[in-house]
Order: structure tokens, then sequence, then C-alpha cells
């Protein structure tokens, strides 16, 4: 029988609170790989709990990491290298035009590989991700590049004002390469004011396939145009085992305590080689962008169950 597994996820909250999900999948014939496609889902809240809705298959193609980013204009992207879709931000069951129900292909190109998404204070969407894929050293840019476009919703439809319904690449820039024979590795952008356009980038270098090392932030204080030289926060650790590698930091900005929260996983490289079946561990460091300062970093704890692992989620 065919077995499905979640690899990678992300979510959006919509309005009403409740999540909406899409899963990147593949599917196996015993230990066999067969194919892999897009499975999508909702999650209800009910006061305290969660209920979780069956899910779906996506209409949308296989492709990298599935990236969600719920709009000011009342829709949801989703953000892969084959394009990007929309859905209406609604999780009335009842509703023909509830989110997933209905997906819509935009006339915009596809995203750059494992793309990170977020809406500009002046309206327009942000993408940044990198050149190429899972490649062999060397054997293609792997810079990280962005684009932008912009959104327009009359009715039920969603269009590029400046195109009649097309959209278009505004800007691409590459602003990280290859540096001493190592790829960068995206992170997160995010931003850390409420009100100032003050950025916060996070890149780090891939030394092999999943083996990530020396992540660094960078500050930008007028909207990504001019950044701060790069500090790394996250290094490997030599131990008697192996190395112990952080690795697919994923930010979230609370603008109620104004502090950026940012989860790591650390996870334990027996003789510095990728174990898949390892179990994971979830750091945290929080930054406090008035003080300029972080936390000290700690491990959460999952008493009873295996510790979850972050995928460039928020």
């Amino acid at each position: 029988a065919s077995v499905g597994v979640c690899e990678e996820s992300d979510l959006a909250e919509l309005e009403s609170g409740d999540l909406l999900f899409v899963h990147r999948t593949e599917h196996f014939e015993g230990e066999k790989y067969a194919s892999s496609d897009r499975w999508q889902g909702i999650v209800r809240r009910r006061g305290k709990e969660w209920e979780v809705g069956t899910p779906a298959k996506a209409p949308f193609p296989h492709s990298g990491f599935p990236e969600l980013l719920r709009t000011r204009e009342g829709v949801v992207l989703h953000v892969a290298t084959d394009g990007v879709w929309w859905t209406a931000d609604t999780a009335d069951a009842t509703s023909a035009a509830a989110a997933g129900a209905r997906w819509e292909k935009l006339a915009v190109p596809g995203s750059p590989y494992y793309p990170r998404a977020m809406q500009l204070p002046d309206g327009r969407i942000l993408v940044v991700g990198h050149v190429g894929g899972d490649d062999a050293y060397g054997s293609v840019d792997q810079s990280i590049v962005e684009q932008t476009f912009r959104l327009e919703r009359r009715g039920d439809a969603v269009k590029n004002p400046a195109g009649g319904g097309r959209m278009k690449l505004l800007s691409k820039e590459v602003f990280i390469r290859h540096k001493d024979g190592r790829p960068p590795a995206t992170g997160f952008v995010s931003y850390v004011s409420r009100t100032q356009p003050i950025l916060m980038h996070c890149s780090g270098w891939e030394d092999y396939s999943d083996g990530y090392d020396d992540y660094a932030v960078s500050l930008s204080r007028d909207n990504g145009r001019i950044w701060s030289e790069p500090e790394v926060r996250w290094k490997s650790v030599t131990v008697p085992e192996g190395r112990i590698r952080y690795g697919e930091p994923a930010a979230f900005f609370d603008p109620d305590r104004e502090r950026l929260l940012v989860l790591v996983d650390k996870t334990l490289y027996p003789k510095d080689k990728l174990n898949v079946d390892a179990d994971y561990r979830l750091a945290l460091d929080v930054y406090d962008p008035a003080a300029g300062t972080w936390s000290e970093r700690r491990e959460l704890q999952f008493p009873g169950e295996r510790s979850p692992a972050m995928s460039f989620s928020f």
C-alpha cells in the first residue's frame, strides 16, 4: 500500500484564527519511492483546542518548500518555484470560496528555490530565495536573489494594477555569493520594528547537502538598501560523537512585545554525517530590538514526546 510522508510544511493563520496548511509530500510503495505532490488541510481553533481537518490533494504540482503568505488584500499566497497561486482568506467550510477550496495561478514568475515571502509596508510582496536547487558544489550559481510584485483585489479577482491582471518581476538582486567554495543557504528575513523599516536578514553556508553552518544575521535600517556586517549567531560545535549543527532557522516578530523569536534545529551529525533518523532538538533565541541584544539560548522541552523539527516554518 502507498504510504505518504509530509516531508515539509508551511501554514498561514487565517483571519478567523484557523490555520491553513500546505504539505510537501512523498509517497512510497513499501520502502521504494513512488511520487511527490502537494496536500493541504485546515486546522480549526476550538476554544483552547485544535481540530485537525481531513487533508486533501492540492491542485498545484510538487516543487521545493511550500511557502504560504497571508496578505492584506484578503488572500493567501502559495509561493513556489513553479509559480504563485492564491486562495481566499476564509475558513467558512460551507462557502465555495473557503481557503483552499479554489486556487488561482497568478501571472508572475516562479520563485527562487526555497522561497521566503513577506508583504512590505508599501504593499509589495517580497520573495527571497536562491538560484539552483539541491546541486553539487560548483555545478551552478546558488546566489540569493529577491523578486517583488504587487497585488490588487477587485471582487473575486486578484490582479496586478500595472499589468492588466499580469504580474512581472520588478527587481532581482544578487546580494550573497559563493564564498570559499561554500554556497549560501537562506535563513529568514523579518521586520524587527512595528513602526520603522528595520529588517533583519539571516543566512548561512552549506558544507554539504543538508549540512549547514555559520548562520549569521544582518540589520538594515532603510528597508534593505544598506546592510550591517553579518554577525554569526549559530555555529557548529565538534563533539566526540561528531558535530552538532544548527539548521533551518525560522523567525516570528511579536509586535506586542516587540521581540523577534527565532527557532532553529539543533542536531547531532554522527561523524559529521547526516542521519535522517536522528532526534532533533529545538533551540530558541529571542532578540530585543530596542536594546540590540539577544537572550541566552535555551532548548525547548517536550516531555514524553519527540521534539519537532523546524523547516523554514514562519
